[in-house]
């Protein structure tokens, strides 16, 4: 007898068992609200190829015998089942493979991953149907990581072809990105200190620390604003397949999502059915069935309600605890001033930083003051502006003010602001991390006055390096250009020629009879005639000429695009000016002058022997003449 009211009592668990898991179904295919057309197109298009992660548990894998299995797997069954589509899983080596095949149309979609702007770039994405934040994980004898842009020098290992990879590369370009093969490379990298740290999600962390035993390795922060949102990536962008995809993650509930998430990284607990027990009861209870149907439907649905409300505040609590938990630590560990004030500018929070940086002792506290009393009047001022535009959901990066120390001392700081919102998204609270920067104040001050200092030196040096080049260039008794300056001009003028097809000539002249006016006079008098000579050359040339002292009484001109008539000219007007000076001591000087214009091709040292033989063929016929030597 008692045994078979044990069967009974088995049977009728088993029955409500089924017809729960039945009813649930039920109600998540009712709300699919399918249209014809999107049922066409599911019986056309069935199966839908989807490429995965062959190596990610427990997110993904394909396992020895080639079946997909982990979180993504069942979630996408689930999708599956409530909306008709059939899903083949198209094998590929590794992740980078998946991704390449998804680019070349080897298969439709990509069943788990995060939407970036690059993946954008060939794929259309349906809602987030699992969500995990993104955590930081170092040797346990690393510090708490509160901010990621504050670290220099710091190796972050990352798996290649990445969402993470992507973001952290584009948000942190502070840190150095050691890309490796897999997650677990990532892992053994920080454990064998060739990184720092990795990023990974807090399910996955979670796991392979627990399976590999690493416990030489700990979360030692959490990155906002970088949660993971998995989702399914349509190759073709086809708008009917997202449309039926998000129809079916709508169904996806809290309950769905904390099965599948315990059953591959909780332990798993297994049952066993025993058939012949069920034959017996479920006999037994037909007869019973009816008359308890009404009892059953009322229990079943403030059972779940129960349930339901349970797991949801179990959730929650434990959220609550885990939050409550971070935040203690991250105010802890934080060398800054963290700062949390409510709408009207009244300080709730601090850390424990705050009270030292502001000066304060013991239990002295600046917890319920305003924070514009830790400014000075005039940062007050810009302080309230910011604050404005924080809350009109505006970013103000990091600002400078002037801080207040309790014994009213000023300081420089550094601030940087976000808002906390509640629930629904709405701002509750403002978040301010703050710096104290006196010390780096006065440092870039002094380094601003040596770079002002070296800057004045610089161009003090500079100035002198440009006369004394000048110098090297200019004859100290004339003041026009030296045979050094005239060497390198006659260079580049033959180097444009030889390109350009241009003509120059050069005019090469003496005084008559400069040595006797030396030794007649002496050197002071024929220095002044040498000057007064090269004073009346240089009104007559042009400005295009290059006028130098070649040595002694000797002197040249190059006159650029000029032929040998043009050139015959000029040297004819030189040698008249020069005739009609007359000089105090030294009366009347001549000079004879020499001419020859550049053949292409030809040699410098050519050109000047032929303009070296006219001026002796001047000389030798009388001396006071312009001769050509074409």
């Amino acid at each position: 007898m008692k045994s078979r009211r044990k069967l009974t009592s088995l049977a009728l668990l088993i029955v409500i068992m089924m017809m729960g898991v039945r009813t649930a179904h039920s109600s998540s295919e009712s709300y699919l609200n399918l249209s014809g057309t999107e049922y066409l197109y599911i019986e056309e298009v069935n199966p839908i190829k989807i490429c995965v992660d062959p190596d990610w548990y427990p997110y993904e894998k394909i396992d020895e015998s080639g079946n997909y299995i982990g979180i993504a797997s069942d979630l996408i069954e689930i999708i599956s089942v409530r909306t008709g589509i059939e899903f083949e899983v198209v094998q590929t080596e590794d992740w980078n493979q998946s991704l390449e095949y998804s680019k070349l149309g080897k298969c439709d979609a990509l069943a788990f991953l995060n939407e970036t702007e690059e993946r954008s770039k060939w794929l259309k994405f349906t809602d987030t149907y699992f969500s995990d934040p993104n955590v930081i994980i170092t040797r346990e004898d690393h510090q708490p990581v509160t901010d990621l842009a504050s670290l220099e020098n710091k190796k972050v290992a990352l798996p290649e072809g990445t969402s993470v990879e992507e973001r952290i590369r584009s948000k942190f370009p502070n840190l150095e990105i050691v890309v490796v093969d897999s997650e677990n490379t990532a892992i053994e990298y920080v454990e064998n200190r060739k990184a720092d740290m990795t990023v990974r999600s807090l399910s996955m962390a979670a796991y392979v620390i627990k399976e590999e035993g690493l416990f030489n390795l700990k979360i030692a922060g959490e990155i906002p604003g970088l949660d993971n949102n998995f989702k399914i990536g349509v190759a073709s962008g086809d708008e009917v397949l997202v449309e039926i995809l998000n129809k079916g993650i709508a169904t996806i509930t809290d309950e769905d999502l904390e099965r599948v998430k315990n059953e591959h990284i909780s332990v798993n607990i297994e049952k066993t059915f025993n058939y012949k027990a069920f034959l017996i009861g479920s006999g037994i209870f037909a007869t019973i069935f009816l008359a308890v149907l009404v009892w059953i439907k009322q229990l079943k649905s403030l059972n779940n309600k129960l349930r339901s409300r349970q797991e949801e505040l179990s959730i929650l609590s434990k959220q609550l605890s885990e939050s409550e938990a971070l935040y203690k630590s991250i105010l802890s560990a934080s060398p800054n001033a963290i700062i949390i004030s409510d709408r009207e500018g009244y300080i709730s929070m601090i850390s424990p930083a705050t009270i030292r940086i502001l000066g304060y002792q013991g239990d002295e506290s600046p917890v319920g003051r305003n924070i514009m009393e830790l400014l000075d009047r005039d940062s007050q001022l810009k302080a309230k502006e910011d604050i404005e535009a924080i809350y009109r959901g505006e970013s103000t990066g990091i600002v400078e003010y002037i801080g207040v120390r309790k014994d009213k001392s000023r300081f420089n700081i550094e601030s940087s602001s976000d808002l906390i919102r509640d629930e629904e998204g709405n701002p509750k609270d403002m978040v301010s991390v703050v710096r104290d920067v006196t010390e780096k104040k006065k440092i870039e001050e002094e380094l601003r006055k040596s770079e002002e200092k070296y800057r004045m030196l610089s161009e003090e040096l500079q100035r002198k390096n440009e006369a004394l080049s000048e110098s090297s260039i200019v004859d100290q008794l004339t003041g026009i250009k030296n045979r050094r300056y005239f060497d390198q001009k006659i260079n580049e003028e033959k180097n444009r020629a030889d390109r350009q097809g241009t003509k120059f000539s050069i005019i090469l002249f003496d005084l008559d009879k400069f040595k006797s006016v030396n030794d007649a006079y002496g050197h002071d008098i024929g220095d002044d005639v040498i000057v007064k000579t090269v004073e009346v050359i240089s009104k007559i040339i042009r400005q295009t000429d290059s006028f130098a002292r070649w040595g002694g009484e000797e002197f040249t001109v190059l006159m650029e695009n000029t032929g040998i008539e043009g050139a015959i000219e000029e040297a004819e007007r030189m040698r008249s000016a020069v005739e009609n000076i007359e000089h105090p001591v030294a009366g009347k000087v001549t000079i004879s002058i020499g001419v020859s214009e550049y053949t292409l091709g030809e040699k410098v040292e050519t050109l000047f022997k032929r303009a070296d033989e006219a001026l002796y063929e001047a000389k030798r016929s009388g001396r006071n003449k312009v001769i050509s030597n074409v």
